[in-house]
């Protein structure tokens, strides 16, 4: 990897260029990202991967300080891979550019290819994270028959799963958004472990925000139950004084978790790195409390940890022509600040603003009539 030598065990990250053929048309595109080598990788040691995907409007450095992936008392071992989306924006996303100008899921797999290629990658362990858009594109990923069976487990935190109905232009039906019947994962089961706050205005838990557009998180959940092959019930355990709810599935022989589920019931939309209190209750008395603030990245961790991918989907390395390192534009601060995603804007390209003028239009004349 062009600038490789620059990145040291438990060093800072660095951005790097990467050309993406993920376009129908044939394109390539250069894509950025950032690399975390871990304190404990040694070459010759193959380490577990994640790759984390940012929300919209976010790229790869804002995520990596909020998540706190790249910091060593949250990870000793694994190389952490932080790439931007185009436009910030993943597919499956309704103001993402379109799957056949560009294909995330191919994307992520070139991404993998590359990172294997060029770092001592266990390729039992390939993880993916994925906030707002970016667990939307997880979702995806973990439904496309091809990148399901790279990737051991996915996380997905606020995620925004957009039904079809969501794209507003005739084509929508050719998006890859949410649909039970294009939903079809390589493997079964596939763990899952998810977060999503029961006040997010955002992405709203019960599918009633963007008037309908996303879904319900627990009709999602039993789609993944259904998927997975796990019983009807579900273990419930109530934790930090009520406010956060633990779901855990039983799925067939497994004796690891598959199907995962917190229900943060105070907390909007936000990385899950939160205080549980709501407004009015945030006093100093009540910050002080530690049983007041969950941690959503140990968990992450952990379950990662528990996951393996199985044998029998582990392929070759291809060789993929390095990428040149590029110039750093800012300074990863770890923080582990919460992250809210602004709402997107319903026209970010000009095709989108006239489609938005041409509705506008419709609509006005249907109220006359």
């Amino acid at each position: 990897m062009g600038g490789k030598s620059s990145l040291t065990p438990g060093g800072s990250s660095k951005s790097f260029a990467f050309k993406s053929h993920a376009a129908a048309d044939g394109s390539v595109i250069s894509r950025r990202l950032r690399i975390y080598m871990p304190s404990g990788y040694e070459k010759d040691k193959p380490a577990p991967l994640i790759i984390a995907l940012h929300g919209n409007h976010r790229n790869g450095t804002s995520f990596e300080a909020v998540t706190a992936f790249s910091r060593p008392e949250y990870n000793a071992d694994t190389l952490v891979v932080y790439p931007d989306g185009v436009d910030l924006k993943w597919t499956g996303d309704p103001w993402a550019p379109r799957a056949k100008k560009n294909d995330d899921r191919i994307y992520i797999g070139e991404l993998i290819d590359h990172i294997e290629e060029n770092f001592c990658v266990d390729k039992r362990r390939v993880n993916v994270v994925g906030f707002a858009g970016g667990g939307g594109l997880a979702h995806l990923l973990a439904c496309d028959p091809v990148t399901s069976k790279r990737i051991a487990a996915f996380t997905i935190a606020a995620g925004s799963i957009w039904t079809d109905k969501a794209m507003r232009q005739k084509k929508a039906v050719r998006e890859p958004l949410y649909n039970t019947a294009r939903c079809k994962p390589g493997r079964s089961p596939i763990p899952i472990l998810d977060f999503h706050g029961g006040e997010d205005r955002l992405v709203a838990y019960d599918g009633k925000s963007f008037d309908g557009q996303t879904v319900p998180i627990p009709e999602w959940l039993n789609s993944w139950r259904h998927w997975n092959g796990c019983a009807a019930d579900n273990r419930t355990e109530e934790l930090y004084n009520g406010r956060v709810t633990k779901y855990d599935w039983n799925c067939g022989k497994s004796v690891k978790p598959v199907l995962q589920h917190y229900l943060l019931h105070t907390v909007e939309h936000t990385w899950p790195d939160t205080t549980l209190l709501r407004e009015e209750e945030q006093t100093e008395e009540m910050y002080a409390d530690t049983s007041n603030y969950f941690d959503g990245t140990p968990i992450i961790m952990n379950f990662f940890k528990l996951q393996e991918l199985p044998a029998k989907f582990i392929s070759p390395n291809k060789p993929i022509e390095p990428p040149p390192e590029v110039e750093d534009d800012v300074e990863v601060t770890h923080v582990k600040d919460n992250i809210n995603e602004p709402e997107p804007s319903t026209a970010d390209t000009a095709e989108e603003k006239v489609v938005d003028a041409k509705e506008e239009a419709e609509t006005r004349i249907k109220d006359e009539l």
